[in-house]
């Protein structure tokens, strides 16, 4: 007689919750600081556009186009960077099989560019208040 006990998991859950909140806290970092610093480069720059006749929301537009540039570019990247060494491991072992917890993945990709987003938008519109003090 033969009794099945389901087997620990590897990888004990709150490893695995406090390695996800760490990616979440770098990725959120990241996300948060590039609109930042370009919005504080802009603002130096702009007084030279505006001085030569280039209106104010040009510098907010850029600014937002940059952003998008930059997330798509990272996405492109983080999946070629996550596809690949699957792809190599599905070659490579015999039986492989991919398990991928999508939604968990799809909340995270959601509020990272959430987040995006919401820094991107507030850092134009600190770019546009500071343009209006300085006017």
């Amino acid at each position: 007689m033969l009794i099945h006990v389901e087997p620990d998991d590897p990888v004990p859950p709150t490893a695995l919750l406090a390695t996800a909140v760490g990616l979440v806290v770098l990725a959120l970092a990241a996300v948060l600081t590039a609109p930042r610093s370009q919005a504080r480069i802009l603002r130096r720059y702009l007084a030279r556009p505006i001085a030569v006749g280039i209106p104010p929301h040009w510098a907010r537009q850029v600014l937002l186009c940059q952003h998008a540039a930059l997330i798509a570019v990272s996405t492109l990247l983080g999946l070629v960077v996550a596809v690949l060494p699957t792809v190599v491991l599905a070659a490579r072992i015999s039986g492989f099989v991919l398990s991928v917890p999508s939604w968990q993945l799809a909340v995270l990709a959601a509020a990272i560019y959430f987040a995006a987003l919401l820094a991107a938008v507030h850092s134009a519109h600190r770019l546009r208040v500071t343009e209006a003090r300085s006017a």
